[in-house]
């Protein structure tokens, strides 16, 4: 037993653990005190649990799925060019994970496959080699995440990429992260986009939201790895920290600062997609004759 224990430690978290650094480690696990893993964490996962049930989020993601599976079965696509690019873009997105999952494996730090951005080039090639209504949820779900990945560009921490080609990959994967939700908001004669709405932005946040605190944050303590910067920031992260904000403003840690600065950023961000969706469909419907047909309700 003892032997698969260490075994899967090696595996899994020893690669993160002896970089050190934003990898994690016991100096970046001193960062935040304990007493502040526990008050904050209980907080946020109280208010997230009340923001669910007062502001009816279930209801919500039942009825969104009820009107992608109708509006799919009342609209069938044939095989064409659609599937094609579907098909393309989804092995890109696939084939750009899996390089990741080859790079954890060389550096031994598996549990680094959780990182959002990494689990949303998963979905999104799930999504785009899917045609029916749990394709069209993660093309809702995830946009907000546009805003996760590309914070990487204005805040990069390429630290520990040392393989072959892992610093290039990084930004090609970053990129694409960047550009697939406009795609994903534009299939199936743009259902998500004459979906989606403002609570829906906010559930696709509240998953975020709530995985940092109920995944990511129990697992970087115990483990003292770094996965989605839980444990202490990165040092572009930590310069902003220093040198712009207010110390009162990052009380009781960074991290729920940088939660509410997630969520009130991406709401203009995702809506800057939206309404970029709707204006490259407004120019092909007018250039191809075609209405597309409406939402169902």
């Amino acid at each position: 037993m003892e032997e698969l224990k260490t075994t899967a430690w090696e595996w899994i978290f020893s690669g993160g653990f002896k970089k050190g650094g934003s990898w994690g480690g016991h100096v970046c696990a001193s960062y935040v005190p304990f007493e502040t893993h526990v008050v904050e964490t209980c907080s946020w996962l109280l208010l997230l649990g009340a923001i669910w049930f007062v502001f009816g989020f279930g209801t919500k993601l039942k009825k969104l799925s009820n009107e992608a599976k109708v509006t799919l079965k009342a609209h069938p696509r044939k095989f064409g060019i659609c599937n094609i690019l579907d098909f393309i873009v989804g092995f890109l997105a696939l084939g750009n994970w899996l390089l990741v999952v080859w790079y954890k494996i060389n550096l031994r730090s598996l549990i680094n496959l959780l990182q959002p951005c990494h689990l949303t080039s998963m979905l999104q090639g799930i999504a785009m080699l899917r045609d029916d209504s749990t394709s069209t949820m993660i093309s809702l779900l995830t946009l907000p995440m546009v805003v996760g990945s590309g914070g990487t560009f204005f805040a990069p921490d390429t630290s520990g990429l040392d393989q072959p080609f892992e610093v290039e990959m990084f930004w090609v994967q970053h990129i694409l992260l960047q550009l697939i939700p406009l795609y994903m908001l534009l299939r199936h004669n743009a259902l998500s986009l004459k979906m989606v709405d403002f609570k829906t932005i906010l559930i696709g946040n509240w998953f975020l939201v709530f995985t940092h605190w109920a995944v990511f944050e129990p697992i970087d303590y115990n483990f003292q790895v770094n996965v989605n910067f839980f444990l202490c920031p990165a040092d572009a992260m930590l310069h902003l920290f220093n040198t712009v904000l207010h110390p009162a403003m990052l009380l009781p840690s960074y991290r729920t600062f940088a939660m509410w600065f997630f969520v009130l950023v991406s709401l203009p961000v995702c809506y800057i997609y939206i309404f970029s969706a709707k204006a490259i469909y407004y120019i092909y419907c007018a250039a191809t004759g075609t209405a597309g047909h409406k939402k169902t309700v």
